[in-house]
């Protein structure tokens, strides 16, 4: 009775085993039975070599966290510049402005200096000649600026160019190292500050040489 119990019961689990091995086979190699088992996709993944240990997948993206290395101080003494809060500026100051007694009106920015102590611009003679050299370049008393340096305490090129700001400026007994402009020739016309400027003779003074040479100097003036 046990011998066949047992006997049936091997049977049976011999059945059992040989149609579960058969159901494996179908849905393995059976397409239609695969659906039935699997209801989600199915990818189909290539097949990827293992790395061997210790070499880097050159296709892998690793993150490293990159340990942070703190700077050492720094031994060396760095010189550092402090700059002054007020920085000092050398600001040179203006030159003053002289105020100049002048006969006329200095409409044409001609400057006429004279040197005379003892009458307002010259001797009889002296305005004689003068009349005839502001006639023979067509000027008028409201063209030009007539000084007596006889008569200022004070007043170089500088100052007189500052004031008067001339184009022509004629000197009669006035040299150049009274007007602090160094030595300059006497009767011929330089150029000083973009003025043009001719040095003479005091005007009662004036030799016959010394009215030709100041004729042609006038002649390339632009009064």
């Amino acid at each position: 009775m046990i011998r066949q119990s047992i006997v049936r019961y091997l049977t049976n689990f011999n059945r059992y085993f040989d149609a579960k091995i058969q159901m494996e086979n179908q849905v393995t190699n059976n397409r239609r039975a695969l659906p039935l088992f699997f209801t989600e996709e199915v990818f189909l993944v290539a097949d990827k070599p293992l790395s061997t240990v210790g070499q880097k997948d050159s296709e892998e993206v690793v993150s490293m966290e990159v340990p942070i290395i703190a700077e050492k101080p720094s031994t060396e003494k760095n010189e550092i510049y402090i700059a002054p809060a007020e920085a000092e500026t050398m600001v040179k100051e203006p030159e003053p402005i002289i105020a100049f007694n002048y006969l006329g009106g200095n409409k044409k920015r001609i400057l006429i200096l004279v040197n005379d102590k003892d009458n307002e611009v010259s001797t009889e003679a002296g305005n004689a000649l003068l009349k005839n050299i502001l006639k023979s370049v067509q000027l008028k008393k409201d063209d030009f600026a007539l000084v007596n340096m006889a008569k200022q305490s004070q007043g170089k090129f500088m100052h007189l160019n500052t004031f008067f700001k001339p184009k022509v400026m004629l000197a009669f007994g006035v040299s150049s190292l009274d007007l602090d402009l160094g030595t300059l020739p006497i009767g011929e016309m330089v150029i000083e500050k973009d003025v043009n400027i001719i040095f003479g003779s005091n005007l009662d003074n004036f030799a016959a040489n010394d009215k030709k040479m100041l004729w042609q100097n006038l002649q390339s003036c632009i009064f």
